[in-house]
């Protein structure tokens, strides 16, 4: 699906496991955001991709535009844990203690959830 997202929650709890020391920690930060940076660019391929599908596939300019208002409405959820993730990582970017870089993993490993749940329920 372009995203990669299949084992991302053990890795990154893997990562959590091996982050003891500030080294280990800016290690871990560096590739959750890396993981976050990318999965948010599949995302937006996928999600460009799947609005023109549900354009293309609706039989009136109502009926996509209910479509489409309809799938925005289940994307914000996805927008929402970016930019939860996002925040997480630059407060863990900024004071690296195990409880923040816990934290955007946890939301990491949660953005991955509702991606997966969003793109399952179509």
């Amino acid at each position: 699906d372009g995203m990669r997202l299949s084992r991302t929650p053990v890795a990154l709890l893997f990562v959590l496991v091996a982050a003891c020391t500030a080294s280990g920690r800016q290690t871990a930060l560096r590739n959750t955001l890396t993981w976050v940076n990318a999965a948010r660019d599949g995302f937006v391929a996928w999600d460009d991709v799947h609005q023109q599908q549900i354009v293309v596939a609706s039989t009136s300019l109502e009926s996509g535009q209910e479509h489409l208002r309809a799938y925005r409405d289940r994307r914000e959820k996805v927008i929402l844990a970016f930019e939860i993730t996002y925040k997480l990582l630059a407060v863990a970017a900024i004071d690296v203690s195990m409880e923040n870089l816990k934290a955007a993993l946890t939301s990491a490993t949660d953005l991955y959830q509702i991606v997966k749940r969003l793109k399952e329920g179509l």
